[in-house]
C-alpha cells in the first residue's frame, strides 16, 4: 500500500476543517470536538458484536491491571469490572460520556478499584498496566497515520514488562462495503441513554482508497437542538498495524478474524473484523 505523506494529509484535512468552520459543521475526530448529541448518538448506536465482551475479558489474567481506551458510557467496561482486576482504568475524553459512565458505575455494585480518567489517552497521566485494550474500531477516526503510529508507541510505554495490548479494527473490505451502503442519505432514529429521541441523518463519500468522509447531522427532537459533523475516517490495512507495532516494540502473539477466537487465515483473510493481540517485547 502506498504510504501517505504528511503534506498530503494536511492538504486533505485543512479544506475539511475550513468547511466545518464556515458552514456550521464541526470537524470531528477521535481526538475530540464532540458535542453532547454526537456522544449520545455514538453510545445509542453501539451494539455488541457477537461474543465481543467475552473475548475481551478472556485476556484478563489474575491480578492484572486493565486499561480501556475510549470507555464511553461503559459498554465494555462493566464486563471488564466483573472479572475483578487489580485495577481498572477507564479513559474517556468526552464529558457527556463521563457523566453517563459514572452514573452506570454506581449501578454495577462492583468491588473493583475503578479509576475514571477524563482525558485523551495520549495525554492521560496513568501508570503502566498489564493489559490495554482499544476495543471498538476507533483507530480509523485518528485521521493522521503519524498520530496512529505515535499512539502505538505511547501504548507500549504504558504497558508493564510483557504487558498485553488488544485492538479491534474493521477490515478494509467491511469499510468499503460500509461506505458504499451509505452513499445515499440515511435517516435513523434512536433513544439516548437519557431517554430522549434523536434523529440522525448521514451519508458518506470516499475520497481515496484509504479514506472516506462522514457527514452526520443529529437533532434532539424534544429540545430542538442540532449538531452537524464532518469526520475524516481512515481505512486501516494490516501493513500499517504491523509497522506501527514493530516501531513501538510490540510483537504479535494472536490474530483473530472474529471475537469467537477464530484464528486468522492468511488465504481467506478476515471478512469483517480483525483483532490483534500484541505483547510488549522485553528490552
Amino acid at each position: 500500500m502506498d504510504q501517505l505523506e504528511t503534506s498530503e494529509e494536511h492538504k486533505l484535512i485543512s479544506p475539511l476543517s475550513l468547511f466545518a468552520e464556515t458552514s456550521g459543521w464541526r470537524f470531528a475526530t477521535s481526538l475530540g470536538n464532540w458535542g453532547p448529541l454526537f456522544a449520545a448518538y455514538y453510545e445509542a448506536a453501539r451494539e455488541e458484536l457477537p461474543n465481543e465482551k467475552k473475548f475481551w475479558i478472556s485476556l484478563i489474567k489474575k491480578n492484572f491491571s486493565v486499561l480501556e481506551i475510549g470507555a464511553g458510557s461503559g459498554f465494555i467496561s462493566e464486563a471488564l469490572a466483573s472479572t475483578k482486576p487489580k485495577l481498572l482504568t477507564l479513559i474517556e475524553p468526552e464529558p457527556e460520556n463521563i457523566k453517563l459512565l459514572n452514573k452506570n458505575i454506581s449501578k454495577w455494585n462492583s468491588k473493583t478499584n475503578i479509576d475514571v480518567v477524563t482525558s485523551q489517552f495520549e495525554t492521560a497521566n496513568v501508570s503502566p498496566h498489564d493489559l490495554i485494550i482499544f476495543p471498538y474500531d476507533s483507530l480509523p477516526m485518528i485521521s493522521s497515520r503519524i498520530q496512529r503510529a505515535d499512539l502505538f508507541r505511547i501504548i507500549a510505554n504504558r504497558l508493564t514488562p510483557n504487558g498485553i495490548f488488544g485492538i479491534h479494527i474493521s477490515t478494509p473490505l467491511w469499510s468499503k462495503k460500509y461506505v458504499q451502503s451509505t452513499r445515499e442519505l440515511a435517516i435513523q432514529k434512536y433513544i439516548t441513554q437519557y431517554g430522549q429521541p434523536i434523529e440522525v441523518k448521514r451519508f458518506f463519500r470516499a475520497v481515496s482508497g484509504t479514506e472516506y468522509i462522514k457527514f452526520i447531522s443529529i437533532k434532539n427532537e424534544q429540545q430542538e437542538t442540532q449538531e452537524n459533523y464532518v469526520a475524516l475516517t481512515s481505512i486501516i490495512f494490516e501493513e500499517e498495524i504491523f509497522e506501527s507495532a514493530k516501531l513501538a516494540g510490540l510483537k504479535l502473539i494472536h490474530r483473530y478474524s472474529d471475537f469467537y477466537g477464530t484464528p486468522y487465515d492468511p488465504i481467506s483473510g478476515p471478512i469483517d473484523d480483525d483483532i490483534f493481540v500484541f505483547a510488549k517485547e522485553s528490552p
